[in-house]
């Protein structure tokens, strides 16, 4: 499954968090380098001297700038120990992908409601299990509020 691509942020709710607003501008940059890099790759490294590298500044520059008040924004990692991870960019980007295969499962028995049908047989879209003959209708079954049609399949019941 592709990863999704973005994420959504809301500047009112950055803007009115106070780590974020006593941060300086240096360090705005780096909360928002850090959370881009997380956003793709997942996380970032814990170790200041894989992150300054990373970052392509000194050990002792990244020292001044990841602050205490960038640092709340990131925990380190609960399943590799040496990397940095922003809870809240996770925790959304898990949701995004839940949401896509909850839709994605949605059309896939949308459109084997819609072969069923077509075909008046039980059509299947996972595994290739085959209809058995008493699953096999000659009318698709109808949800509540659907309409049917008639006998001659032109009229509305």
């Amino acid at each position: 499954m592709r990863q999704p691509p973005a994420y959504q942020e809301y500047p009112s709710d950055l803007l009115a968090n106070e780590n974020y607003r006593l941060m300086s501008l240096e360090e705005r940059g780096l909360f928002h380098t850090l959370r881009h890099y997380c956003w793709v790759n997942g996380s970032t490294p814990a170790s200041i001297d894989e992150l300054a590298e990373l970052l392509g500044i000194t050990c002792s520059h990244l020292d001044q700038v990841f602050s205490i008040r960038v640092k709340t924004f990131f925990h380190t990692c609960d399943v590799n120990m040496g990397r940095l991870v922003s809870p809240e960019l996770r925790d959304y980007k898990r949701e995004l992908v839940e949401r896509s295969i909850k839709k994605s499962l949605a059309g896939k028995l949308g459109g084997q409601k819609s072969a069923e049908a077509r075909t008046g047989q039980q059509a299947t879209v996972e595994r290739g299990a085959q209809a058995s003959p008493e699953s096999s209708r000659a009318e698709p079954e109808l949800n509540s509020g659907e309409q049917g049609w008639g006998e001659r399949g032109r009229e509305p019941l």
